[in-house]
């Protein structure tokens, strides 16, 4: 089992966020963690302070030597692909060979308003999102692509800056779609997966299916699954649900404004507060017992071999919902000494 970091949060509280990463990402370097993984969110507090993923993982390579920098995940269908492949050769070139990313087809329509035919790109993202990533591939292994110039000539181009690795590790998203699993593991990638939108058993079938249909990548030569999950771990499980139960509710209530269509939005800012907070209080009580890491080390020791048991390669630690900067610097310690108990 390995362990990485990840950030996602609402960041409303100023830019001391980036030293929180660059804190968070020393000290994940400096004791064996798989990787450090960046967002994409666009035109919202909540994980707005994560527009371009390249270009904070650009900021870390030069303050850590091992960790491989992630951009998790990368949303296709709002960029060129041949831009993304461009900025990503540059953070490997950066980082010596640490670049990787996981892509998506995006979710909230909103991410949107800035592409050229929004809805069309929106209907068609899935689609797009594979294209795009033919592309990106293409151009890192040295292909060259044809495009049409500012002259309405058609051109060959090719990736400048050469990247350092031969060829890019990716993982897939994938939140709850049997399908997405199933093109994952034909397509020989990894996969980013959650618990936010599928139960347990859910993820447990699916990881199945990625396993049954997985052909071996160019870049991996075996099936992968990393799992994000809401981790905070200090002294005792009580200690740590003292400071983290009201975030948690903060967190899942911001990341919700997001997730529900802005027609049930205004529906449920009908519902009296008491409602909501239960609402919050059993998603909290949900993640607690089967979709966190929360507690002391050897509290949290069983969650780790029940995710295993799934079928689960790699645990990425979101570290960031709503807890104070320090509280997030302080649990690190404690979760290192759980990933070092782990084999």
């Amino acid at each position: 089992m390995q362990f990485s970091l990840m950030f996602w949060g609402d960041h409303g509280r100023g830019p001391g966020a980036y030293q929180c990463v660059a804190d968070a990402a020393r000290h994940a370097d400096e004791h064996g963690y798989a990787g450090l993984w960046t967002p994409e969110r666009h035109y919202h507090s909540f994980g707005g302070h994560f527009p371009k993923p390249s270009v904070l993982s650009a900021a870390l390579a030069p303050i850590t030597r091992n960790l491989q920098l992630r951009g998790g995940s990368v949303v296709l269908p709002l960029h060129d692909p041949m831009r993304v492949a461009e900025e990503w050769s540059l953070v490997d070139n950066l980082s010596g060979g640490r670049a990787a990313i996981a892509v998506a087809s995006g979710w909230n329509p909103d991410d949107f308003v800035g592409t050229r035919d929004p809805t069309s790109v929106f209907d068609q993202r899935w689609k797009v999102m594979w294209s795009s990533l033919d592309v990106v591939e293409s151009l890192w292994r040295g292909e060259s692509i044809r495009g049409v110039n500012g002259l309405g000539s058609e051109i060959e181009v090719s990736l400048f800056p050469r990247p350092t690795q031969r060829q890019l590790p990716i993982w897939v998203t994938c939140t709850r779609s049997p399908l997405t699993f199933h093109e994952a593991g034909r397509r020989g990638h990894a996969v980013l997966t959650n618990l936010l939108a599928q139960s347990p058993e859910d993820l447990r079938k699916n990881i199945q299916r990625y396993r049954r249909v997985f052909r071996p990548g160019l870049w991996s030569g075996k099936p992968k699954v990393s799992l994000m999950v809401h981790t905070l771990l200090g002294r005792s499980r009580a200690e740590v649900e003292e400071v983290c139960r009201t975030p948690f509710h903060e967190f899942l209530r911001r990341s919700g404004e997001l997730m529900i269509p802005r027609s049930d939005r205004e529906r449920l800012k009908g519902a009296s507060s008491k409602v909501m907070e239960d609402v919050f209080e059993f998603a909290y009580q949900r993640f607690v017992r089967s979709a966190s890491l929360l507690g002391s080390p050897e509290e949290a020791y069983d969650a780790v071999e029940q995710f295993r048991e799934m079928g689960v390669d790699e645990l990425c630690c979101l570290v960031d919902f709503g807890v104070p900067y320090r509280v997030i610097l302080h649990g690190l310690p404690f979760l290192t000494k759980l990933a070092e108990s782990v084999e």
